[in-house]
């Protein structure tokens, strides 16, 4: 009887931690705070070298604010951000944590991330 519920019990926490990455959110909320247009918008886990497609579905006016999700997200919670606006000015924010990552605001040079 023990046995079983040990065994129960483990198979219980190996399937919410097979799990538990995928189940989060992976959007946010990017606030553009530059005197450009953002126009690009592209995210890959990372440990992916490609950018993959630009995920904006409208541009993001300076002072605006839209929200985008990875299009492929693998099970993962890092992610590496390139951020284009239509003057050419490039940017890119390393290593942020999806799965908590609320707010991006950011004005082409300088970021700050709002968590959970």
């Amino acid at each position: 009887m023990i046995r079983t519920l040990l065994a129960t019990a483990a198979l219980a926490i190996g399937v919410v931690s097979a799990t538990g990455a995928s189940a989060f959110e992976r959007w946010v909320n990017i606030y553009n705070q530059a005197n450009a247009t953002l126009v690009d918008v592209r995210i890959s886990h990372i440990d992916t070298r490609e950018w993959g497609p630009n995920i904006l579905y409208a541009t993001i006016p300076s002072g605006g604010v839209n929200w985008v999700e990875p299009v492929y997200n693998d099970g993962y919670c890092r992610f590496d951000i390139y951020l284009g606006y239509a003057d050419g000015t490039e940017s890119t924010i390393m290593d942020v944590n999806l799965c908590e990552a609320l707010d991006l605001y950011t004005d082409g040079y300088t970021y700050e991330i709002r968590t959970i």
